[in-house]
């Protein structure tokens, strides 16, 4: 019997790090325990995230318990490392050591464990130093950090200045969509997740937690005869990358350009969002169109298990779904963010990070039709 920590930062992480535990271990013999653990989580958020974990992972025999730790909890401190290190896992899963001091922690609990990355998202590898590197060079990008963290979805502890860093193991990788952001991934060290594997984990999710699906039927077939379009919006104003209100001028501005007048807009909010976009928006827009609000109990739900209302609907995403969606659904997401768009809209002073964030997933867009499954599908 093979035991398997997991390591997730947020809902997001949940299908990827689960298709690589299922893609390296196909026919079992595996007991599974998942630790949520991000420290820039309040409270009402960790909750909310417990159950969406809980959720779609109860279905899984393989998994024997998931374990939380709060936003306050030192995870260096005995009481809280009992969660944990009750007993000794062979394998302990991340989605990537960039910045985080706690999995420095886990390098030095178990030195003796095979390490797998599984990636932001569906498959982002991040080296360390090549991404260091490229803050500092970039408009004094370091010093606003935890804002770009929050735009490019990466979750992070930072270190003390004073902390001892620990010795990286030997990292494998098992990734479903291979971007390799710096010099990591190579044929020796990099596993390539299956389509089959990540659909069949989806549907089987989809199946132990049929609420998705049962909304998702309901919101279709409320207008049935009507144009749909699903938006994705971002925690654009939450990182101050933007007012709120021009944030609320420039998604009116992408509706009304995209989507004819009389449509259904379906706006499906970031996970983390904490500002009453929606609601402005659907004042907003409210005479032209039918707006309907994805209901806020669902906002933590990866869109990837979408399924019926990403069929019915042309998707609008200035994020990472725009790749996810293709390489799932063979979905074509509109994607109004080029240069132009983002001098438009965003002070100077972000513009060098979005122009970097955007091409994290239209560069590998551009090669997702030729690909062939099995290597790396887009390397900076």
């Amino acid at each position: 019997m093979i035991n398997i920590l997991v390591h997730i930062q947020s809902t997001g992480n949940i299908i990827g790090s689960f298709s690589a535990i299922k893609q390296l271990h196909e026919k079992g013999n595996i007991n599974v325990t998942y630790l949520i653990y991000n420290p820039g989580l309040n409270k009402d958020i960790l909750k909310e995230v417990i159950t969406v974990t809980q959720n779609l992972l109860h279905i899984f025999p393989e998994i024997k318990q998931i374990h939380y730790l709060t936003p306050k909890s030192n995870p260096l401190n005995d009481n809280v490392n009992k969660l944990y290190i009750n007993k000794q896992f062979d394998e302990i899963y991340y989605a990537h050591d960039f910045l985080t001091s706690f999995q420095n922690h886990l390098y030095d609990l178990f030195p003796n464990a095979n390490y797998v990355c599984y990636g932001d998202a569906l498959g982002i590898a991040y080296e360390k130093k090549f991404y260091m590197s490229f803050l500092l060079k970039k408009d004094n990008l370091l010093v606003k950090f935890k804002k770009i963290a929050l735009l490019l979805k990466i979750f992070i502890t930072f270190h003390d200045n004073n902390e001892k860093e620990a010795d990286s193991p030997i990292i494998k990788y098992a990734l479903a969509i291979p971007i390799d952001h710096g010099n990591l991934l190579n044929a020796q060290n990099l596993t390539v997740i299956n389509k089959e594997t990540v659909i069949n984990i989806i549907n089987k999710m989809n199946l132990g937690f049929k609420d998705i699906a049962d909304y998702s039927n309901h919101l279709v077939n409320t207008y049935k005869d009507k144009p749909k379009y699903l938006i994705l919006t971002e925690n654009h104003a939450e990182g101050n990358f933007i007012d709120l209100d021009k944030e609320i001028e420039m998604y009116s501005w992408i509706i009304q350009n995209n989507c004819p007048k009389g449509s259904v807009i379906y706006i499906k909010s970031h996970p983390l969002e904490t500002l009453p976009r929606n609601d402005l928006l659907k004042k907003r827009l409210n005479k032209d169109f039918i707006i309907e609000i994805i209901d806020p109990k669902f906002k933590r739900y990866p869109i990837e298990l979408w399924i019926d209302l990403i069929n019915s609907c042309k998707i609008i995403c200035m994020s990472y779904p725009v790749l996810s969606l293709k390489y799932l659904y063979n979905s074509d997401v509109i994607q109004p963010m080029d240069k132009k768009f983002i001098k438009t809209w965003f002070p100077k002073q972000f513009q060098r990070s979005y122009e970097m964030a955007m091409e994290l997933y239209m560069k590998p867009l551009k090669r997702l039709k030729h690909w062939n499954g099995k290597s790396v599908l887009w390397k900076k």
